[in-house]
């Protein structure tokens, strides 16, 4: 798993409460939704096997050989949020939200 290309997850329900609650706003624009930070598809893998009970050393980490998708590239969702009073959780939330 790469360990230097990121994702910042959400969870369904954390999308169609935010959906519905920019919806009723009736506002426009472009809102972005995400974690409040990103974690490498190595620490996401990290946390998947610890959950499935998979063997944590058939995991091995992995550098891309030219990263497309640095952790600075994230997109920012405070406007989102502060617009829509929505609160964002960090990855791992979303994740324990997602796979619960």
């Amino acid at each position: 798993a790469y360990s230097d290309y990121y994702l910042s997850p959400i969870s369904t329900a954390y999308f169609a409460h935010s959906l519905i609650s920019i919806l009723q706003l009736q506002h426009g624009g472009i809102f972005h939704l995400g974690a409040s930070d990103a974690i490498s598809y190595y620490d996401f893998a990290k946390w998947l096997v610890s959950q499935w009970g998979i063997d944590k050393r058939l995991l091995k980490p992995s550098s891309a050989a030219s990263p497309t998708s640095p952790q600075s590239s994230m997109l920012g969702c405070a406007y989102s949020a502060r617009i829509a009073n929505l609160s964002i959780p960090n990855s791992l939330n979303m994740l324990q939200s997602t796979f619960s």
